[in-house]
């Protein structure tokens, strides 16, 4: 997942929760159900981006 930075130069939080919740997946062992869960945290980082970009526009 890239990096987002606001006009302050910081990464909002909440990308930051889902980034680190996704590096702590990645570090378990290859499972369906970890597959599942890197999808979900995808798809909330997607949602999450997508409200900071609309924000800052």
């Amino acid at each position: 997942m890239s990096h987002f930075h606001g006009p302050d130069g910081q990464a909002p939080r909440a990308l930051v929760e889902v980034n680190d919740r996704s590096r702590q997946l990645m570090a378990k062992p290859a499972t369906s159900a970890r597959a599942e869960e890197y999808r979900e945290l995808l798809s909330l980082w997607a949602e999450v981006s997508r409200e900071e970009f609309e924000r800052a526009a």
